[in-house]
């Protein structure tokens, strides 16, 4: 399990079995002002970090980090500043990469395009979305080897006018889906779909289009309910919202809208069932096998501003438990070992939950700010 640490600029690889932090990679080489937000991994250790900052260059790229277990970075320039450079990123192992490169990264109506977003698959590959903050130009999203630490193609995936709100990758990487949402106006509410992206050819190879003025606002991929996680019954699960977002600023997420979770088969898009849900999720995570979801939303025992941290039976569509969380908590991820790690930004710390019992196993002491965590595939 890796978390991304804001205060102390670093990653610390943790010991999913022992709770163990055995190593820490600080990120100091990819500039001062970096703060780690989105964060990916692939299979042999390596990680792709969002700054949620902006880089010291100009342009949208991401950090290349990698623990040691022989990720590959980039080369530096030759030349004397250059080779100290090097020696620096070489041991720490950080380097940007650029995804728009000899660009100043500038979108629709000469906005800045910035990396926005970040998935990653199980083959060393992270997905970046590069968008600008207006949504006046195109949105995409930049593959990138984490291996090589080099871009390997652009993925379009939004036009002028449209932003997208959440991008995941297939664990193969031979398809990524997005969730796209087209602003309303006066006259209308604004309109929402979900698309699936050959990573090979960049092309589309499935949409469809959400009910009117819904959005998808975090997706996910797991077996069917009841299904054990077989690949052949993977789903591919929606957070879905209507009214979508707004532009105005006071009611982004409208009130009183209603939410719900929406499964659809990954091949064609096709809606294959759907759970009420009491709130909007800030995250989710579904168990492989398509039996639990996890879905962190606002309110719980800490009152207003609290979270809460429930588990929904997919089989039986019932709750079977809660837990109330700080309101520090925003990200979280299943790993292999049957635990739900939930990061608590401003109490530093980690939320541990037993996936196996839904037993919560705690707070784990993590300072530093943990903003992100992610799972290492495999």
């Amino acid at each position: 399990m890796y978390v991304a640490l804001a205060r102390r600029r670093e990653l610390a690889v943790l010991d999913a079995v022992s709770d163990e932090v055995r190593a820490r990679i600080p990120l100091a080489p990819l500039g001062e002002r970096v703060v780690p937000w989105y964060l990916g991994v692939g299979p042999a250790g390596e990680a792709a970090v969002v700054s949620l900052t902006t880089p010291p260059r100009p342009g949208p790229q991401i950090g290349v980090v990698s623990d040691g277990g022989g990720a590959a970075i980039p080369p530096v320039r030759s030349g004397r500043r250059a080779g100290a450079r090097r020696a620096a990123a070489g041991a720490a192992r950080c380097a940007w990469v650029p995804l728009e490169p000899g660009s100043r990264g500038r979108g629709g109506a000469g906005m800045s395009t910035a990396a926005q977003g970040l998935a990653a698959d199980q083959s060393g590959h992270a997905y970046v979305l590069v968008a600008d903050a207006g949504a006046q130009g195109p949105s995409y999203a930049a593959m990138v080897s984490l291996a090589r630490g080099a871009l390997v193609r652009r993925l379009p995936l939004a036009g002028p006018g449209e932003v997208v709100l959440s991008l995941h990758a297939q664990p193969d990487g031979e398809m990524v889906y997005a969730s796209i949402w087209q602003w309303g106006t006066y006259d209308g509410p604004g309109s929402g779909r979900l698309v699936a992206v050959d990573t090979r050819t960049a092309q589309v190879q499935a949409e469809v289009a959400l009910p009117r003025g819904t959005a998808a606002t975090d997706l996910s991929l797991a077996g069917a309910p009841g299904t054990a996680g077989s690949a052949s019954s993977a789903m591919l699960y929606a957070v879905l919202t209507d009214p979508g977002p707004s532009l105005d600023d006071d009611t982004y997420w409208p009130y009183g809208a209603h939410h719900w979770l929406g499964a659809f088969r990954p091949a064609a898009l096709k809606p294959a069932g759907e759970w009420a849900l009491d709130g909007r999720p800030a995250a989710v995570a579904v168990s492989p096998d398509g039996v639990s979801a996890y879905l962190l939303s606002s309110g719980g025992g800490y009152g207003a501003w609290g979270k809460q941290l429930t588990c929904l039976d997919l089989a039986t569509a019932t709750t079977v438990r809660q837990w109330p969380l700080s309101g520090g908590c925003f990200s979280l991820a299943l790993c292999a070992t049957g635990k739900l790690y939930v990061a608590d930004v401003l109490a530093d710390r980690l939320w541990r939950i037993d996936t196996r019992t839904n037993t919560l196993l705690g707070g784990l002491p993590m300072p530093g700010a943990p903003i992100a965590v992610a799972a290492r595939p495999g």
